[in-house]
Order: structure tokens, then sequence, then C-alpha cells
């Protein structure tokens, strides 16, 4: 029985049922909402199957699950203010994102 592996294996599931569970809740949070369906498929096709493959080639540390909800946080944020600023996503131009960037700079550093 190899310990290290049984423990990394472990520690990774957990890692990805408390950012499954902690999307679960976020988006229950947003039912209703307009941007619930965007973040839901964000959520669904991006965010998790990044997780679940980095996981597959190595043990998922906690600071990637954080990295996934400040991505999560990030998306939620960058929604609203299209809303604020009367824009729509399909709308937004590349000097829209420069805008944005230029009053929100990422607190996201990739991992």
């Amino acid at each position: 029985m190899n310990t290290s592996l049984d423990s990394a294996c472990l520690t990774t599931s957990i890692e990805l049922l408390h950012t499954e569970t902690w999307l679960t809740h976020r988006l229950a949070d947003l039912d209703g909402h307009a941007h619930e369906p965007l973040l839901r498929r964000f959520a669904t096709w991006h965010l998790l199957p990044t997780l679940r493959a980095r996981a597959a080639r190595q043990p998922l540390p906690a600071s990637a699950r954080r990295f996934a909800g400040e991505q999560f946080t990030y998306a939620q944020a960058f929604l609203a203010w299209l809303d604020e600023h009367d824009l729509d996503l399909r709308q937004c131009g590349q000097a829209d994102l420069d805008s944005w960037h230029a009053t929100h700079p990422s607190p996201i550093a990739p991992h």
C-alpha cells in the first residue's frame, strides 16, 4: 500500500469536492439572475474540467481550488461591470476590455 499516493488521491478528491460544493452554493445564490446561466456554463465547461484534468496529472493543491474560485469571482465581477456600463457581453469590444482591465487589475496569477 502506497500511503503517499493514497493521501494525494484523497487530498485531490477533497479539493475537487470542495470546489464543486463552493460552485454549487455560489450558483444557487445567483438563481434567477441574468448571469447565472453564463456563469454556470463557465464553471461546468471551463473551471471544473480544468481542475479535473490537472488532478489527473498531479495532486491538486488547495491553491488550485482558490484559483478557480478567484476566476469565477472575477468573471462575475466582469459581468456586473458590463451591466453597470449598459453593455452586453456580445457587444463588448477591445476598448471595453481595455477599460475593464485598466480599472480592475486581475488579482489572479495563473498557477
